[in-house]
C-alpha cells in the first residue's frame, strides 16, 4: 500500500513530463487514500497498511499543496484511528472489551467483527464480542484450578507473547494510542471541548488497557505521552544515550570537519541544494506541515536501483566515500541524506525507533538548520 501511494506522489514528478505543482502530486495521494480507506472498511486485512498511510500522508491539513499554520487533519485521523482499531480487533490484540475512539462524528464501524480472536491465536464466530474475553478468561481460569505448575505458566505467557508480536499488537496499540492522543491535543486547542474531553478519555481507557498486556506491563510508562519504541532496543527512550552504546558515534565525530567542509561548499553554489533535492525527490521526509519546513538530498538509499546517489556524491565526494566505507552499508538496507530543517517546523507526532546519526549541524543566517543524518531503515520512522 505505501509503495501504491509513493508511485502515485513520483509519477507527478516522472522524467519527461512537466513539473507537476504539489498540489495536483496531492490531489492524486488524497484520492488514492479516501478510495483504499473505503476499501479497506470492509477488509480487515488492509486497515492496518491504510489506517498508517492517511496517518502518514495526512496528518497535517493542507491547502492548494501549503499550509500557512500546521494544522492537524482532524477528519484524516479520525479514520486512521478507527481504521487501526479496526486491526487491532481483526488481530486478536484486545484482550478485555474496550470500547472504540472512532465514531465520534458518525459514520461506519469497523469494529463489528463477528469474529472472536484469541490471545492464543485462535478464532469462534460469535456476535456478542465481549464474549471473546470470557473464553480466554475460562482458559485462564481451567488453567488455574487445574494447578498448572510455573513451567507451565511461564509457557502459556510465552505463547500470549509470541502471539501479541507475531501479530505485530505492540506496533498497533501504540500507534493507536498516540494518534488518540495527539487527535485529543488538536481538538482541545481548537476549542471543541466536549469532543476532546470524549476523545482524551477514551484515549486513557485505551492506554490502561493496553498497559495490561504483558508485553506492556513492566514498563514505566504513565501517560500516552511516555511511549517510545526506543525501549524496546536501546538503553532508554532517548534521544541521548552513551556514547560506547553507538560505535558509529565517534566515526561520526571524527570526521565531523570533512562533513562541515563539504556541506558548505554545497551551499556557496546557488541553487545546487534544490536542484539535487528535485533529482531525488523523497515523499518519506515529507511528514510536516510546509513543504519547505524540511528539505533533504538523498546520498543513499540502498533499496533503490542506484544505491549510492552519483549526482549528490559528485558534489560531497569525500562524505560519499567515507559512507561507503563502513561496514553498516553491507548490512540490510541504509540511507543517508542531507537536510535542511526551518526552524520552528512543525513535523507530526511519532516515536522514535533506530536513531538517525546526525552530524555537521549548522544554523545559518537564513534561519535553516542544516543536518547530516544517516538511518536505518529497520526504523519505522526517523527520529
Amino acid at each position: 500500500v505505501h509503495q501504491l501511494v509513493q508511485g502515485i506522489y513520483y509519477s507527478q514528478f516522472a522524467p519527461g513530463t512537466a513539473p507537476a505543482s504539489f498540489a495536483e502530486a496531492w490531489s492524486e495521494v488524497t484520492a488514492a487514500l479516501r478510495q483504499l480507506a473505503e476499501v479497506a472498511r470492509a477488509v480487515p486485512a488492509l486497515r492496518l497498511a491504510v489506517g498508517m498511510e492517511l496517518y502518514h500522508w495526512f496528518y497535517f491539513k493542507w491547502h492548494q499543496g501549503t499550509v500557512p499554520l500546521a494544522r492537524v487533519d482532524v477528519d484524516s485521523l479520525e479514520l486512521s484511528a478507527e481504521l487501526l482499531w479496526g486491526s487491532l480487533l481483526s488481530s486478536g490484540c484486545v484482550l478485555e472489551e474496550v470500547e472504540p475512539l472512532h465514531g465520534t462524528r458518525g459514520g461506519n464501524d469497523v469494529s463489528k467483527d463477528n469474529t472472536c480472536h484469541h490471545i492464543d491465536g485462535s478464532s469462534s464466530s460469535n456476535n456478542d464480542s465481549s464474549r471473546c474475553q470470557s473464553v480466554d478468561n475460562s482458559s485462564n481460569s481451567n488453567n488455574s484450578s487445574n494447578g498448572n505448575s510455573n513451567s507451565s505458566n511461564k509457557s502459556h505467557l510465552c505463547s500470549v507473547l509470541h502471539h501479541f508480536m507475531q501479530q505485530g499488537c505492540h506496533y498497533r496499540w501504540l500507534q493507536v494510542v498516540l494518534i488518540e492522543a495527539e487527535l485529543g491535543i488538536e481538538l482541545s486547542t481548537g476549542f471543541d471541548v466536549r469532543l476532546a474531553a470524549k476523545v482524551l478519555r477514551e484515549t486513557s481507557r485505551h492506554f490502561a488497557a493496553m498497559m495490561q498486556h504483558p508485553y506492556c506491563s513492566g514498563r514505566p510508562w504513565m501517560t500516552p505521552h511516555d511511549m517510545n519504541f526506543n525501549e524496546e532496543h536501546f538503553p532508554s527512550p532517548g534521544p541521548v544515550w552513551p556514547r560506547e552504546a553507538f560505535p558509529l558515534v565517534p566515526w561520526l565525530e571524527a570526521n565531523f570537519e570533512t562533513f562541515h567542509r563539504e556541506l558548505e561548499e554545497l551551499r556557496a553554489q546557488p541553487g545546487v541544494f534544490e536542484r539535487l533535492r528535485q533529482l531525488e525527490r523523497n515523499a518519506e521526509a515529507q511528514d510536516h506541515a510546509r513543504e519547505t519546513d524540511w528539505t533533504i538530498v538523498e546520498l543513499a538509499d540502498t533499496r533503490e536501483e542506484e544505491p549510492w546517489k552519483q549526482s549528490s556524491c559528485r558534489h560531497l565526494p569525500r562524505t560519499c566515500e567515507l559512507l561507503r566505507s563502513r561496514p553498516e552499508y553491507g548490512e540490510r538496507h541504509r540511507g543517508s541524506f542531507l537536510k535542511a530543517c526551518a526552524f520552528g517546523l512543525a513535523a507530526f507526532g511519532l516515536f522514535a525507533t533506530a536513531p538517525c546519526y546526525s552530524s555537521a549541524h549548522k544554523q545559518t543566517g537564513d534561519n535553516v538548520f542544516w543536518r547530516f543524518a544517516s538511518y536505518n531503515s529497520q526504523a519505522v520512522s526517523n527520529t
